[in-house]
């Protein structure tokens, strides 16, 4: 339970609600407060911030489901000027996000999501980016198969405005890639159940680039 990767050098509130005020609806928001006592990466003094969510659920069957959900995040960063010395100013992150899950058949499932980002970094200048992906999920009562699809397409300005979407992995693995510049990506993964013991996995993902020729740093990571 922490803002950065491991829980230290950190301290602060968090306060969440959920309601059902009314049949098939239900809201969920919180507020996070942190505070940073130490440097850390990236900011180089001591800092604090600020994480905010709103979301309302409208689940009026177990075959439909869609939620809104509204987040900002407000955060301080290395100003990073060269020649002088290096101070901390804050930025905003702001994610809209609009996402729908139904059952088609009993056997098909389809869910589609749009996600919008607007991103002011440290200098004050903002970013905006998107991503809109269509999932299948093919799962038929008592058959030994199960197919998940998914196809998206993003468009942010840089990799701060990347974007997080979770993808269904294999077991003992995960996937939850960032989306950023412009272009598109498909995975694919199969489950076959040959015995109640034993089953067979197969994903296969790829990502394309519409304007990057080259993708990382360095002769021995670049892409």
């Amino acid at each position: 339970f922490a803002e950065n990767t491991k829980p230290a050098n950190e301290k602060g509130i968090y306060v969440g609600l959920n309601a059902n005020p009314i049949h098939a609806i239900s809201m969920n928001v919180y507020y996070d407060h942190f505070i940073f006592p130490w440097l850390k990466y990236q900011v180089n003094a001591p800092s604090s911030g600020n994480d905010y969510m709103a979301q309302i659920n409208y689940t009026p069957s177990k075959k439909f489901d869609t939620y809104i959900r509204f987040r900002r995040r407000d955060k301080f960063k290395n100003y990073n000027v060269e020649n002088q010395i290096d101070y901390i100013a804050p930025t905003q992150q702001t994610n809209s996000r609009f996402n729908i899950l139904y059952q088609i058949t009993k056997s098909i499932k389809l869910q589609n999501r749009v996600e919008v980002i607007q991103y002011k970094n440290q200098k004050g200048e903002t970013e905006n980016g998107y991503v809109a992906y269509q999932d299948l999920i093919c799962k038929k009562p008592g058959n030994k198969t199960s197919l998940h699809i998914r196809y998206a397409i993003f468009d942010t300005e840089s990799y701060d405005s990347r974007i997080y979407t979770y993808e269904n992995d294999v077991p003992g693995s995960y996937s939850i890639p960032s989306y950023y510049y412009k272009g598109t990506r498909v995975y694919l993964m199969l489950n076959y159940s040959i015995t109640r013991k034993i089953e067979i996995w197969v994903r296969s993902s790829q990502t394309f680039y519409s304007n990057k020729n080259s993708i990382s740093a360095g002769a021995l990571t670049e892409i």
